[in-house]
């Protein structure tokens, strides 16, 4: 009788560490407190927005993702946080949801990326050359789902490409069928216009 006791005793305590284990967080830091991550979008994917992955690869969904709203797709950040268990999200692209504790640039005394509305074509740095080629038609910008800015960029030839605000091609477009595409993607809200050549405006 002793020993039945002593083993529903076990069984009792191993389902009370098993529940308390379940449901508690794990903070984890790296070097000198924080690990090293990368701002990706994954806004395309139902239930996803931005996520944090690690050197080492582990993607990183926010349980407090307005903490990653200043920042933008490819930002370096240094982030302390809490690995949360038994939280189910229907994003399914995660390794884990945290909490984040804390989130800064990987240089605080650095911008490591600055993405903000323009009026005109030349206050972005990668396309003021732009505005000088005649074959270029016009330029209009748009702010996406997530808050990004976006620049659609269209020229005489037919050639019309959509850009993020660092410069990178996000997409080529057909230049028949370039509405029907851009809104196919669905997360484009158009803002303004930032260039249009003299051609046009005659």
């Amino acid at each position: 009788m002793k020993d039945i006791r002593s083993k529903h005793g076990l069984i009792i305590i191993w389902i009370m560490c098993s529940w308390a284990c379940s449901s508690t967080k794990e903070t984890i830091t790296g070097q000198s407190g924080y690990w090293t991550a990368v701002v990706k979008d994954y806004t395309g994917l139902d239930g996803c927005g931005k996520i944090l992955i690690l050197d080492s690869g582990i993607k990183i969904l926010p349980l407090n993702a307005e903490v990653l709203n200043p920042y933008h797709k490819d930002d370096q950040v240094m982030i302390r946080f809490e690995k949360m268990s038994g939280i189910v999200s229907t994003c399914m692209a995660e390794d884990f949801i945290a909490d984040i504790k804390s989130i800064k640039t990987v240089d605080d005394n650095k911008m490591t990326r600055t993405c903000q509305p323009v009026s005109h074509i030349d206050q972005l740095d990668w396309a003021s050359k732009l505005s000088q080629d005649h074959k270029l038609k016009q330029a209009e910008q748009y702010k996406t789902q997530s808050g990004d800015w976006q620049y659609l960029f269209r020229w005489f030839n037919g050639e019309t490409k959509l850009f993020d605000c660092q410069g990178k091609v996000l997409h080529s477009f057909d230049h028949k069928q370039y509405k029907k595409q851009l809104t196919a993607l669905n997360h484009l809200e158009l803002v303004s216009l930032i260039y249009q050549s003299k051609y046009l405006q005659k």
